[in-house]
């Protein structure tokens, strides 16, 4: 038998926001390093490899889904799942997608630049694609987290002048 206490809502909430918020640090460094490699001294070879671009995928992804991990944290359990919600989430894993195909395009066979013997290239349109992916993203994540809500007020009489 155990002599320990149970462990509270609070405390259990406090782990998953701290490993939420530690998965989009993380999932940043990583995005910044597979970006730009150079920071640490892994740019060997003239343009961008598929090496490169997963590891800019997988910080991407690391950062989508530690934020979205963060959003739940923050939210109340007997709360009844809002459709903004449910749009959020879908929303958040749309612009992962987007993120993925336009960074991949080249390496996918729907690039400008898919010829057999070149080196994928991450060029405007595909930089482009990775941007509105991200921004996407966080529109979801603005739609999933946690907001003011007119219900959350206290019930009372409204201040209005009678004059």
């Amino acid at each position: 038998m155990s002599t320990e206490p149970p462990l509270t809502p609070g405390i259990e909430l406090s782990r998953m926001t701290r490993a939420a918020v530690a998965s989009v640090i993380f999932g940043f460094f990583v995005f910044i390093i597979g970006l730009f490699p150079a920071i640490i001294n892994l740019d060997t070879k003239p343009g961008v490899g598929v090496l490169q671009l997963a590891v800019t995928l997988w910080g991407l992804g690391m950062m989508n889904a530690g934020a979205a991990l963060w959003a739940y944290s923050e939210r109340h359990r007997g709360a009844p799942r809002l459709l903004r919600e449910d749009i959020g989430v879908r929303l958040i894993a749309t612009g992962f997608v987007i993120s993925a195909f336009s960074s991949l395009a080249d390496v996918l066979g729907i690039g400008s630049h898919n010829a057999p013997r070149r080196l994928p290239y991450l060029g405007v349109w595909q930089q482009a694609g990775l941007a509105i992916g991200i921004l996407v993203s966080v529109v979801g994540l603005l739609l999933y987290s946690k907001r003011y809500s007119p219900s959350s007020l206290p019930v009372g009489e409204p201040d209005v002048d009678k004059a």
